[in-house]
């Protein structure tokens, strides 16, 4: 659109006057400047994040967007049909993997040639008895582990009971209400840098996630797919990923440890190319 268009071009214009400032600091240093380098081929709408949301049931849709924001709505305005998201890094991935499979098939394996068996149900009722949910004082004392930067009484949660950091539908656990935080935006605002490391570090095991789900091949899918939504899942009241706060807050070590991901999205939006890479 054109007013994509006049963004993209506004921020590639403010990304080649950024100057990385960074204490003197080499490694930090470098990795920032990967990231602003980064920025520009980031800004092609080809090579950013694509979403494909399923829609199963009557409507059978498959839908490619680039925007989280879209990305959330649409999948709350069809809840009912237990949509499922899935994130590529090029629009060629996400339209190949749109051409290949339908709606149906991806949610329910309906069909015989699916890459995806028909273990939605089984597994989620394994889950519901083996992993029960959790109060809101339970997640509270967690997020308070990760906010202090109590590494062992953390992974003591998250080893007892996956639903700490993962809620059955392949979502990131919400541990504090109203902004609607998972455990990355509250161990990055706090400055934790080995509370991030702890988290990505599990929802990226896929052993972890195997105990978690019954189902390796499961667990390697939703391992990528909760890497993603733990680093670019905004807040809700402010519209900020992990990455957001870090840069805002001059935070450069988990700035480094978030943008090593590849999957991190370094262009949310135009606040971003002020705040990473400052």
């Amino acid at each position: 659109s054109a007013s994509s268009s006049t963004d993209n071009a506004a921020a590639r214009e403010a990304t080649s006057d950024v100057r990385v400032q960074c204490n003197n600091n080499a490694e930090i240093c470098a990795t920032l400047t990967e990231a602003r380098d980064s920025l520009l081929s980031c800004l092609s709408n080809a090579n950013r994040t694509h979403y494909v949301v399923c829609i199963p049931n009557l409507s059978n849709a498959i839908t490619i967007l680039t925007e989280f924001k879209d990305v959330l709505k649409l999948m709350k305005e069809h809840k009912s049909q237990s949509p499922r998201m899935f994130s590529f890094p090029t629009l060629a991935e996400a339209e190949a993997f749109a051409h290949k499979h339908t709606a149906n098939e991806v949610c329910q394996g309906t069909s015989g040639n699916s890459s995806y068996p028909q273990e939605k149900a089984e597994v989620e009722v394994s889950e519901g008895k083996q992993f029960p949910s959790l109060t809101t004082p339970q997640l509270n004392e967690f997020r308070i582990y990760l906010e202090k930067g109590n590494i062992s009484a953390a992974k003591q949660c998250i080893l007892t009971n996956p639903r700490y950091l993962v809620q059955s539908i392949d979502m990131p656990t919400i541990v504090k209400e109203g902004a609607r935080y998972n455990a990355l935006h509250a161990s990055v605002i706090a400055n934790q840098l080995e509370s991030c490391r702890l988290v990505m570090e599990t929802v990226s095991d896929v052993e972890y996630l195997t105990r978690a789900y019954n189902s390796r091949k499961r667990a390697e899918r939703s391992s990528k797919r909760l890497t993603d939504l733990f680093l670019n899942t905004p807040d809700k009241v402010a519209n900020k990923t992990p990455l957001h706060f870090a840069s805002e807050r001059g935070y450069l070590d988990i700035v480094a440890f978030l943008v090593s991901f590849k999957v991190c999205i370094r262009n949310f939006n135009r606040h971003i190319i002020e705040t990473v890479t400052q």
